[in-house]
Formats: structure tokens, C-alpha cells, sequence
């Protein structure tokens, strides 16, 4: 479950850099997605999960 929100984080970043690139008007998700990222990571480290 949670390398399926790893992926879909990756899934956003990638869609928001592509808006980005082609300019078009796209929600800003980045430092949320960041911020999610950082602490399950974190988490995993901390509870000794290996993804």
C-alpha cells in the first residue's frame, strides 16, 4: 500500500512537470506531495520498512 502512494506521488510530480513544461495551468501539488514523500519515507526508516 504504501509503494502504491510512493507511485502516485511520482505519478503527480511527473504530471505537474509536464504542465510546467507546456504551460498549461495545473494545480500545485508539489510541496504537499514533497512533504507525503519525506514522511513515509521517513516513517518506513524509523520503523525499519524496506520498499
Amino acid at each position: 500500500m504504501i509503494k502504491e502512494v510512493i507511485k502516485g506521488c511520482h505519478a503527480i510530480e511527473k504530471e505537474q512537470a509536464e504542465h510546467d513544461r507546456f504551460g498549461y495551468d495545473a494545480p500545485n501539488y508539489q510541496e504537499t506531495i514533497s512533504n507525503l514523500k519525506r514522511y513515509i519515507l521517513k516513517r518506513c526508516q524509523d520503523e525499519k520498512i524496506w520498499l
